[in-house]
């Protein structure tokens, strides 16, 4: 079946991304959080949680670091608006005192981050900038929302997704990680389900353009140390036939637990088990 079987009233929106997030729709992170392990606060009992209570407020450092280069390489022109970062003189002396009360008074909601955070988020934001096809890549529209209908057993969920980069056939994703060599990136990128959430946003924006050829690279850019190196790393055919299958699969389960109630424990009755076949 074509695209347009599954992915109905596809539009493009431009909206804040406060706004984006507040919008009572599926999206690519809960799906990964579904199908993910509940040791990493995955699977249907940790995201029925969600649902009732809302994505927790906090960041990782790794997660607030990966906010802080997304903004400095895709939305320069916001970082004042979204981030503060203390540089005056020495707060014990009488100047200092009142430079800082200027500076809290100032931060409203925005964001604080060290001087040393974001010169390592700079200095990762430079890398990328210096990578000829990451640039030739991320030279398009940024954080793009794309809203449509997934048909799904005879029922239309309703479904979001926020892009990193998009232009005319095709989009990208900026990804900090740990590793981005050849040798480990396949590694982290199935760690973290990009598969899944590629396909998905690469079949949403390939419905949106009607197009029938579309290419979804991920620009990976190191956090670990200097000096960040930068992989381009699309994924093969059956790379992304296999997130299409992790997709559906997890819409549909997705489903099941909306129809029938998200479990709040493992098992309702005593289960009894057995030892691993090392023990």
């Amino acid at each position: 079946m074509s695209l347009s079987h599954f992915f109905r009233n596809v539009q493009r929106v431009d909206m804040p991304e406060a706004e984006y997030h507040a919008l009572p729709r599926l999206n690519a992170s809960t799906l990964k959080k579904l199908v993910s392990r509940p040791k990493d606060g995955g699977g249907p009992i940790n995201v029925g949680y969600i649902l009732e209570h809302g994505w927790p407020a906090g960041k990782s450092p790794a997660m607030a670091l990966g906010s802080l280069v997304h903004c400095l390489v895709l939305e320069p022109e916001k970082y004042a608006e979204r981030y503060a970062c203390w540089t005056g003189p020495d707060r014990r002396l009488k100047e200092g005192k009142v430079a800082w009360a200027e500076y809290q008074a100032t931060l409203g909601d925005k964001t604080e981050v060290t001087p040393d955070t974001l010169a390592k988020a700079e200095a990762m934001r430079d890398s990328v900038r210096s990578h000829k096809e990451a640039c030739a890549i991320l030279d398009c529209d940024h954080e793009v929302t794309i809203l449509w209908d997934y048909f799904c057993d005879g029922v239309l969920v309703p479904m979001k997704a926020r892009l990193d980069a998009i232009g005319d056939g095709w989009a990208a994703d900026l990804k900090t990680t740990m590793d981005a060599s050849p040798e480990g990136w396949p590694a982290q990128a199935a760690g973290q389900r990009y598969h899944l959430q590629v396909a998905l946003y690469h079949d949403a924006a390939k419905a949106l353009q009607g197009a029938d050829c579309f290419r979804f690279p991920i620009v990976a850019v190191e956090n670990a140390r200097p000096p960040y190196p930068v992989g381009i790393y699309p994924f093969t055919d059956d790379a992304i036939d296999r997130g299409r299958m992790a997709y559906m699969d997890a819409i549909r389960l997705y489903q099941y637990y909306q129809k029938s109630g998200w479990p709040k424990h493992y098992n309702e009755t005593a289960e009894e088990i057995d030892l691993p076949a090392w023990a």
